[in-house]
């Protein structure tokens, strides 16, 4: 009875093994499991003949994205606005506009510039206008207020005679401080042409205050002998005496002035007696006043 047992229990222990080892044939073969050897050796079988590249012995990457990229798109574009995606959109929306009033500001700066520029022209104009006008109003004051001096030969005179005597005059509106004073007398048969002397500048001493239509009667000596025939031949008109000369001043406004004069000897001056007259034959610049 004892070796029966025992070799039905071979049997049966021998039946397990075969039957384990029948499912493990039947199993499908894991891809995981699967040797890279085993998948060469496959392609070398089915292509022979082609040749492969390092670029075919890459594997493929696998994808790293848990969906397809389309199947992302459409997901995302099903998804609600979240806070974040608003912000962005009020963000865009805001520097748009802000771009908008900065270009509108632009336009509207250039268009000030343009109109500032016009108004710097006209006020420049303006200034120039009323600097002219100031300058001519000025002037006008001036020509209005000012002094004018005259020398006037109003006394009689004889040829021969030591002295003459003449008067100052101020026809202007306000005085005139006299600076310098020269006189002189010829006698000849032609009037001779002098050298006009210039106006001086700089500071002068006054000598005296001529007040407007208060003349000043002067006397001045005759810086010429005129003996008894050469006197005769003025008084007959064969020869000419002549008196010439200049006054400086300034007026009130601190401007200077000349008044030159030359004036010849006539008989019939002064009802008879004689005296001094301006002349044709006398350059004008000889007798001017500015």
């Amino acid at each position: 009875m004892k070796p029966l047992k025992l070799s039905f229990a071979l049997i049966l222990i021998g039946s397990t093994l075969l039957l384990n080892e029948g499912s493990k044939g039947v199993e499908p073969p894991n891809p995981k499991e699967a040797k890279p050897q085993s998948k060469k050796t496959e392609l070398d079988k089915k292509e022979p003949t082609q040749q492969r590249t390092p670029a075919d012995l890459v594997p493929p990457k696998p994808p790293t994205d848990k969906y397809p990229p389309d199947k992302q798109a459409s997901e995302k574009k099903n998804q609600p606005w979240q806070p974040a995606d608003w912000f962005n959109l009020w963000l865009v929306i805001f520097t748009g506009c802000l771009v908008g009033v900065g270009i509108a500001q632009v336009f509207v700066y250039r268009r000030q510039a343009k109109y500032m520029r016009r108004g710097l022209r006209l006020t420049q104009k303006a200034a120039e206008a009323a600097e002219k006008s100031a300058n001519i109003a000025d002037k006008s004051l001036k020509t209005l207020e000012r002094a004018q001096v005259l020398v006037m030969f109003s006394y009689q005179f004889r040829p021969g005679s030591p002295e003459f005597s003449y008067e100052v005059k101020n026809i202007g509106r306000t005085l005139a401080k006299v600076k310098q004073t020269e006189f002189g007398c010829a006698a000849g048969p032609t009037l001779p042409d002098y050298q006009i002397k210039p106006k001086p500048v700089g500071d002068l001493p006054t000598k005296f205050i001529v007040y407007p239509n208060i003349p000043v009667s002067l006397r001045n000596r005759v810086d010429i002998q005129l003996p008894p025939e050469k006197a005769g031949r003025v008084e007959r008109g064969e020869e000419i005496f002549e008196v010439r000369g200049f006054i400086i001043y300034d007026d009130i406004f601190d401007v200077r002035h000349v008044t030159r004069f030359r004036q010849i000897y006539h008989p019939s001056e002064n009802n008879g007696h004689g005296g001094f007259v301006f002349s044709t034959d006398i350059k004008p610049e000889y007798n001017e006043a500015d």
